[in-house]
């Protein structure tokens, strides 16, 4: 699920009270439910439904089922064994209790029909509203939502493993919800959209809508594999949101040749538009407020990690929403010749230092807020999916997402960050306990300050320490790259840092003029060398005048003659030549573009570098 930025800084989530840890253990662990067939009653123009669900289930040795509803919706009957139950309680803060007479340990069920006005909560679990005129009725569950519309089984421990649905609404309007449309079927005014879907799924992304949708379909194919691709919009957007669709199959490739085939192939793959913020990954149908190619490929990247691997608990809500959000990333590396990759990860990695603290595993599951930070629980994730690519390479980080998905103890089922740890383990041959602590469980990132000496001719000392913006992780273990720049010479050179201090010496191929620390965004960190110039500080052996002018600047040298560099604000090389010891060296700018210039002496051992700028 993705939240629109300035949506989700906007908005004041609802915070739902009286929940406890248990909130993610809702339903009574020991069931298992294998099949739902739902029937729901919905006019787009009011806030109602109506409806009746039966959940096929293995009974546990308990004589009491548990649900979850909201108090504030009515049962009319509650049917086991051909008999209405006349027992059932609620229990706070939602628990639906239902007695009965248990009669075997195989497969039993239960019907509840029930009827009210749904009390939206969270992002939104049930909204009335309307576009252009015309009415629509959406959902969207997660993390607890879905018992503010239905009873349920509102857990991360169980998928029912198939769902058929039926909903009911005037004839006039189309209702979409998850798995194959079967038939549709009008009477009294009326129409009966009858669908199934035949995958485990978890409650939460159960979705429904109804509205005056337009429909679309195309057909997507990628090595052998054929399925439906499925549009829904609003007919005042159509036009717009088709224009961008048709992009989809661009993400649908990239995802199916890094992480395997789409999962719900044997289905379809759809698109809604509906009354959201942003979108979410109901499964085989996303809803999303309007087609945007990054939001629809977060939605569709949650098939993968989301729908397929559920996190088993919303504290690794992470798993989910990181990956779908370093996926959008991944098709910007794959297209367009990797134009906006690198935009992409510097404006991600810059959100994530924003701010100093914040751990991407969710301590505190009842703040809905802290829950859906984008700062942490989608870009820092991302970021830290895309550190550890890095470190243990593409092959094994591809291997390790492809092993985790396709594992039958997880595939269509649930896992936890443990469980993603030791896929990454075994397919890098790493001990990753450390990463996962610093980054996963622990907060913040290392702040380094690099110091180099040059003694002439390529050799270097470098020496680089590291603060942390945080007394919460004290210590990082990072593979620091730094890149080198000569003239028309460049090389980038990995320094294994574990301490807070590490010192190395090196030998390059060309004389460095400077030097970027982590050029690709391949690390969470922050440099005090990063786009600077810095062999010794503020070139004391240097003088410059005017640091302001328009056709020439004056620079005298204290040692030994030596060639310098000017380079502009992007540290591109504009200009190079040679000035001579003890004398005031004239140098020609009259040919520079207006702006910010570092001039850069090539003897790092002369001085350094001191700034300039060039006006008319």
């Amino acid at each position: 699920m993705i939240q629109s930025l300035n949506i989700f800084l906007r908005c004041t989530l609802l915070v739902i009270a009286m929940l406890c840890d248990a909130r993610t253990h809702k339903a009574n662990a020991s069931e298992d439910f294998k099949f739902a067939k739902l029937h729901f009653q919905v006019d787009p123009h009011v806030n109602f439904i109506s409806g009746s669900v039966t959940y096929y289930f293995i009974a546990s040795s308990t004589d009491t089922l548990q649900l979850n509803l909201s108090a504030n919706m009515s049962i009319d009957s509650i049917v086991y064994h051909h008999q209405n139950i006349l027992g059932y309680y609620f229990a706070p803060p939602d628990f639906l209790r239902i007695p009965f007479a248990q009669t075997s340990n195989g497969l039993d069920s239960i019907t509840v029909v029930y009827h009210g006005a749904p009390a939206t909560t969270g992002l939104g679990s049930f909204k009335q509203a309307y576009h252009a005129g015309a009415p629509i009725i959406s959902t969207l569950s997660q993390p607890y939502g879905a018992s503010d519309w239905m009873p349920c089984v509102d857990k991360l421990q169980d998928k029912i493993d198939s769902v058929e649905t039926f909903i009911t609404c005037p004839q006039t309007y189309t209702a979409v919800t998850n798995g194959v449309l079967i038939d549709s079927s009008s009477s009294n005014g009326n129409k009966v959209f009858h669908y199934k879907h035949r995958y485990p799924i978890a409650t939460y992304l159960i979705g429904l809508a109804v509205s005056n949708y337009l429909y679309h379909e195309d057909i997507y194919s990628h090595n052998g594999i054929s399925f439906p691709l499925l549009n829904y919009t609003y007919p005042e957007d159509d036009a717009n949101w088709m224009n961008g669709a048709v992009k989809i199959d661009v993400a649908m490739n990239v995802f199916d040749s890094l992480f395997g085939p789409y999962p719900f192939a044997n289905e379809h793959y759809g698109m809604l538009q509906a009354n959201l913020g942003g979108g979410m990954e109901h499964q085989t149908i996303s809803f999303m407020k309007e087609y945007n190619n990054e939001i629809a490929s977060h939605e569709l990247g949650h098939h993968w990690f989301g729908d397929k691997v559920t996190c088993s608990n919303w504290q690794d809500l992470w798993i989910n929403e990181g990956f779908a959000t370093y996926m959008t990333g991944l098709v910007y590396e794959s297209t367009e010749e990797g134009y906006w990759w690198p935009i992409y990860l510097k404006d991600r990695m810059n959100k994530v230092m924003l701010e100093p603290d914040g751990s991407v595993f969710i301590s505190d599951t009842t703040n809905i807020n802290r829950m859906f930070d984008e700062r942490l629980t989608y870009y820092k994730a991302a970021m830290v999916l895309h550190q550890l690519r890095y470190i243990i390479g593409d092959s094994a980080f591809f291997s390790a997402c492809r092993n985790f998905l396709n594992d039958p103890v997880h595939a269509y089922g649930f896992a936890n960050g443990s469980d993603l740890k030791y896929y990454f383990e075994q397919s890098s041959g790493q001990d990753l306990t450390y990463y996962f602590n610093q980054w996963i469980y622990g907060e913040g990132y290392p702040v380094y300050q690099i110091q180099t000496i040059s003694s002439g001719n390529g050799n270097l000392n470098v020496t680089i320490q590291y603060l942390t913006s945080t007394n919460t992780t004290t210590t990082f273990k990072l593979p620091v790259p730094i890149k080198f720049y000569g003239v028309q010479q460049d090389t980038t050179i990995y320094f294994p840092c574990e301490n807070l201090t590490e010192q190395f010496t090196i030998q390059l191929p060309f004389t460095p003029t400077y030097f970027v620390c982590d050029p690709n965004y391949q690390i969470i960190a922050k440099s005090n060398a990063m786009n600077a110039l810095r062999v010794l500080e503020d070139a004391p052996n240097m003088t410059l005048f005017p640091t302001v002018s328009n056709t020439e600047i004056y620079v005298g040298i204290f040692r030994r003659s030596t060639n310098y560099d000017i380079l502009n604000q992007q540290m591109e090389l504009v200009k190079t030549g040679s000035l001579v010891t003890s004398e005031l060296n004239k140098i020609d700018i009259s040919s520079l573009s207006n702006g910010l210039y570092y001039l850069r002496l090539q003897d790092g051992t002369e001085g350094g570098i001191k700034k300039f700028v060039k006006i008319n």
